[in-house]
C-alpha cells in the first residue's frame, strides 16, 4: 500500500472480524441445548463474581467512547493509575472470595454499577483526546 495509514485499515478490519466472530459464536452456542455457554451468559456470570471484569470492560469502553477534550496525564501516569485500579479490584475480589462482604455481594448482584462508574473513570483517566493529530 502506498498509503502510510495501512495500520488503520488493518485495525478496522480486525475490529470488524473480531466483532463478527464474537457475535456469530454467541448466536451459534445460543442455538444448542447447553445452558450457560454463550458469551453473554458467561459475561454476567463472571462479572457477578469478579468485579475486575466489569471494571476492565467499563474502563475500556470509557477509553473508546467517552473522550474528553484534553489529555490529563502522561502515559506513565496513566499506566500507574490504570494498573493500580485493576490491582485494587483484583485484591477486592480475592479478599471477598475468602471473606464475603456485603459491598462485594451488592455489586456482584449489580455489576452494571461498577461498569458505569468505570466508563466515566476510563474516559477521564485514559482519554483519547489529543493522542494523535
Amino acid at each position: 500500500m502506498k498509503n502510510k495509514q495501512w495500520a488503520k485499515y488493518v485495525t478496522i478490519a480486525m475490529m470488524i472480524f473480531v466483532t463478527v466472530v464474537v457475535i456469530g459464536w454467541d448466536i451459534f452456542v445460543a442455538t444448542n441445548q447447553a445452558a450457560g455457554d454463550t458469551v453473554s451468559e458467561l459475561q454476567i456470570w463472571a462479572g457477578q463474581r469478579f468485579l475486575l471484569l466489569p471494571h476492565a470492560w467499563g474502563t475500556l469502553m470509557g477509553h473508546f467512547w467517552l473522550p474528553w477534550k484534553e489529555d490529563r496525564f502522561t502515559w506513565q501516569v496513566k499506566l500507574i493509575i490504570l494498573s493500580s485500579s485493576g490491582l485494587l479490584f483484583l485484591l477486592f475480589d480475592i479478599v471477598s472470595w475468602f471473606n464475603p462482604n456485603p459491598v462485594h455481594a451488592f455489586l456482584g448482584r449489580w455489576p452494571i454499577i461498577v461498569f458505569a462508574l468505570s466508563v466515566v473513570y476510563g474516559g477521564f483517566v485514559w482519554s483519547q483526546a489529543n493522542t494523535k493529530k
